[in-house]
């Protein structure tokens, strides 16, 4: 099985790790300061560290720490009525996110995560033209989608972020209510990856370790976020994603053995 255990984890240069730290940092201040995009760069740079089938379980450590920065940050602004209709319907659809996840193959979840990351661009642009108007009727249909997205794979704020827009969320209250959904379901999906035996102590400490590094990241994305065009960081987040998803086809078409002589 493609797991922590297997990975090149330990043979790491101290400047692989201050690399990767430094990446952390810079995808956590993306996600604060547009509640997308963070785990989708990490997923790019960490995978080849830690293997295809315990990325997601890793980015579900890290994303404690990018929630828990901006709850920090916005904490004043969150809107806790919203929150819970999106958090509750969650849980169920997490539970089945994490159990399909469980049973696939790494070859499998390399195609399905490189797709996801590469249709990650258009559908970002496809959903920001859209005007949603979210009722609890939506936020409670939405969250259990959210939910079972987020457990299978990354980058779920896709969904996510349109919503609450259309529930009349907007700046520091869209972020702080998103991270504060993410945080709850976050710790949720950890306990069921851990039950799956998907989440070892050493990948714990591998994803609070990288995870200390975003917290820099979301502070300094709340000291700019107000005075920043975030056009060009979002074109060069846009071209990461793409080409960390074509690698992550390639991966997993050569572990399904079709490069082979």
């Amino acid at each position: 099985m493609d797991t922590f255990a297997n990975s090149p984890l330990g043979n790491l240069e101290a400047l692989d790790y201050f690399l990767i730290g430094l990446t952390a940092a810079g995808a956590a201040m993306i996600s604060a300061m547009s509640g997308m995009g963070g785990g989708l760069i990490l997923a790019v740079v960490v995978a080849p560290i830690v293997g295809v089938k315990a990325l997601v379980p890793l980015i579900a450590v890290l994303s404690l720490f990018t929630n828990f920065g901006r709850i920090i940050f916005y904490f004043r602004s969150l809107d806790v009525r919203i929150a819970m209709l999106v958090f509750w319907p969650s849980l169920p659809g997490s539970w089945l996110g994490t159990t399909l996840y469980a049973h696939m193959n790494a070859g499998t979840l390399a195609v399905m995560l490189g797709v996801i990351l590469v249709g990650a661009v258009p559908l970002k642009r496809y959903l920001a033209g859209k005007q949603w108007v979210a009722g609890p009727r939506t936020l409670i249909g939405m969250g259990a989608l959210f939910g079972f997205a987020s457990g299978i794979t990354i980058g779920a704020g896709l969904i996510l972020i349109p919503v609450l827009l259309g529930a009349g969320l907007i700046g520091p209250a869209l972020l702080g209510t998103d991270a504060i959904i993410g945080i709850f379901n976050t710790i949720f999906r950890a306990g069921m990856f851990a039950w799956h035996g998907l989440l070892p102590i050493d990948l714990v400490i591998a994803g609070v370790l990288i995870g200390i590094c975003t917290l820099p990241g979301s502070w300094a994305a709340a000291q700019i976020i107000k005075r920043t065009d975030i056009r060009l960081h979002t074109m060069i987040l846009e071209i990461l994603i793409a080409a960390g998803g074509i690698s992550f086809i390639w991966r997993g078409l050569e572990a399904w053995g079709y490069f082979e002589g």
